[in-house]
């Protein structure tokens, strides 16, 4: 809020900033390391700290087009295991899509990770 004074008249007025964000950074990796090392071990998404985020998918494909992973939950992401077992390492594709910030703007990205063993 301000108060301006020019004698003999004042005149004041207060505003309201909402700190909910209206639109999130999105960061998605381009390689991950499933080693178990606790640090790039699992590939997704990463949204900005207090992003509401809603309707996610993601979707890993193998180089021969086959589904790997999918996953509905943005804190989750993939291990880099196919059947339980690890993946080949070397280049992948995703597909992720999903409704972000306070006006739930609709996103989708595709690209290619790599995973690094």
């Amino acid at each position: 809020s301000v108060t301006v004074a020019l004698s003999p008249c004042t005149a004041s007025d207060t505003i309201y900033i909402d700190e909910a964000p209206c639109s999130c950074q999105v960061f998605i990796p381009a390689a991950f390391t499933p080693n178990g090392d606790g640090r790039n071990d699992m590939f997704r998404p990463v949204f900005e700290t207090g992003c509401p985020v809603s309707e996610y998918v993601l979707y890993v494909y193998n180089r021969w087009g086959a589904l790997i992973y999918s996953g509905a939950d943005p804190a989750s992401g993939w291990d880099g295991t196919y059947q339980g077992m690890p993946a080949e390492p070397g280049v992948s594709m995703y597909f992720t899509s999903f409704k972000q910030g306070t006006h739930q703007i609709a996103e989708s990205m595709k690209g290619d990770l790599t995973l690094i063993r």
